[in-house]
């Protein structure tokens, strides 16, 4: 057998690409420092990736919901940016494997 050894995921985050979004350079700048990590993407999408310590012990495999995401930028930055229309949704860790 060939091994996989390395380390569990101690905590998760997310991210979410929308195709609607209030967030100008001067949005995202915000955004950033609050901590969430906030960049246009081509196409006019807009990606916003959060750790919310509130929600970082949620298994990787629990899909993410539009309202989940809403609720957590709101919880950091006090705005949910107008997200709308999402493209992708998804819940990473930092589980390690070699």
């Amino acid at each position: 057998a060939i091994g996989f050894p390395g380390t569990d995921e101690t905590l998760t985050g997310v991210l979410g690409d929308f195709a609607v979004c209030d967030a100008g350079p001067a949005v995202l700048a915000d955004a950033r420092r609050q901590g969430i990590i906030a960049a246009p993407l081509e196409g006019g999408l807009t990606r916003f990736v959060v750790v919310d310590p509130d929600r970082m012990r949620v298994p990787s495999r629990e899909p993410v919901t539009m309202e989940e995401f809403r609720t957590s930028l709101l919880r950091i930055c006090g705005t949910d940016y107008g997200i709308a229309e999402p493209r992708w949704l998804s819940r990473f860790g930092n589980a390690t494997r070699l």
